[in-house]
């Protein structure tokens, strides 16, 4: 995979661009409703992130009904992807693909380890890490939010980087592994 990211297009036709990439892709809203879950995001479809897809007519159904659906990617085994969310003025810095949020954060996306422990979603010193059962939002990501004051924000996530995706270093992983991996949660 030369680079990761597919530039310019809608929603649709980047979401079969990953498909195309053998990364499962589901469809997610921005709540900014009251409730349980203001201000997340959540899923369009039925089982969340657990409903991922690479198959190219359920991915058309999804953005033909929600036509300007973000794009949430399941991590971990099922895409391949693990990603590393940092403050942006974090100190942190890897080259792999990487976006900004609206919310004042980078996002690295780095491979997903092929053996070993698999790490699946914790806060280590770095970031907040998404791996083995869990998910994200990527680019392109365009909505409205309500601050506290009530004032409308529009938000937008910008590519900082579209590199092809790195390994996760060594020592970051152990890091995650230390702290929550699949083997761990099972045990418990």
């Amino acid at each position: 995979m030369k680079n990761f990211f597919f530039f310019f297009f809608s929603p649709l036709e980047v979401a079969l661009d990953f498909a195309d990439k053998k990364i499962p892709v589901f469809p997610c809203g921005y709540n900014q409703n009251d409730g349980e879950n203001k201000g997340n995001f959540s899923p369009l479809c039925k089982f969340g992130f657990k409903a991922a897809t690479i198959n190219k007519e359920e991915i058309s159904h999804w953005w033909t009904t929600f036509p300007t659906a973000l794009i949430g990617i399941s991590t971990g085994t099922t895409s391949g992807i693990l990603a590393l969310e940092v403050k942006k003025d974090s100190s942190f810095s890897a080259k792999t693909a990487c976006f900004s949020t609206t919310f004042d954060e980078k996002v690295y996306l780095f491979k997903y380890p092929a053996a070993g422990e698999k790490p699946t979603y914790g806060r280590i010193e770095e970031g907040v890490f998404y791996g083995e059962e869990s998910c994200i939002v990527v680019p392109p990501a365009n909505f409205a939010y309500k601050r506290v004051e009530d004032k409308e924000i529009f938000g937008e996530y910008e590519i900082l980087q579209d590199e092809e995706l790195a390994e996760v270093p060594a020592d970051l992983l152990e890091k995650m592994v230390a702290v929550a991996t699949v083997e761990k949660i099972t045990k418990q």
